[in-house]
């Protein structure tokens, strides 16, 4: 099931990257303007990080266990920071349908 989820995320990674890579753009934007090999090393590094994260899972590498279970209880607080983020409360740059797609995660 984590391996699936991986999976997804690399997925919506793609989908992120290709149909709206204006999402990415401030916070990449600041190493360098426009640039497509920047665009690129984020995506590669990204994509082996995850690929990494499920070979720790295949292989049951318990400090892998451990910072997945992390990573996801931090998910939790997510949730309420994007509803704060989509009502206003917290300034978000980004497009409205990225805070609720991090929520949803």
């Amino acid at each position: 099931m984590v391996v699936s989820f991986f999976a997804l995320a690399w997925i919506a990674l793609i989908g992120i990257v290709v149909l709206s890579p204006t999402v990415y753009t401030p916070a990449l934007g600041k190493v360098s303007e426009g640039s497509l090999a920047v665009d690129a090393t984020f995506f590669l590094a990204l994509s082996a990080l995850i690929a990494f994260l499920i070979l720790g899972v295949i292989r049951r590498w318990r400090w892998t266990f451990w910072l997945v279970l992390i990573a996801f209880f931090a998910g939790v607080l997510r949730l309420p920071t994007s509803a704060l983020q989509i009502a206003g409360v917290i300034p978000f740059s980004g497009p409205t349908w990225y805070a609720a797609l991090q929520g949803a995660i």
